[in-house]
């Protein structure tokens, strides 16, 4: 059977690949700005006024990992 269609799951994986990396950047980008943007500007006086303060390494690890998970979320389904 795997003679006969040896590439049956290669368009299947670059769809998958194609989809999670598409999403993930736009992703980082909305929960960055989400987190990081009351200490955008050095004095945080960014316009928006939030409860928390946040250093900025640790609101892009934040970022990464809450894309990543809803990114795992989204594509879950579909593989």
């Amino acid at each position: 059977e795997n003679f006969r269609n040896p590439y049956i799951g290669f368009f299947q994986s670059v769809g998958h690949r194609a989809l999670s990396g598409g999403l993930y950047y736009p992703l980082e980008t909305f929960f960055c700005s989400l987190l990081l943007s009351s200490s955008s500007s050095p004095h945080g006086t960014s316009g928006k006024t939030h409860f928390y303060s946040i250093h900025p390494a640790f609101g892009n690890f934040l970022a990464g990992t809450l894309a990543g998970a809803a990114q795992a979320v989204i594509v879950n389904p579909l593989t």
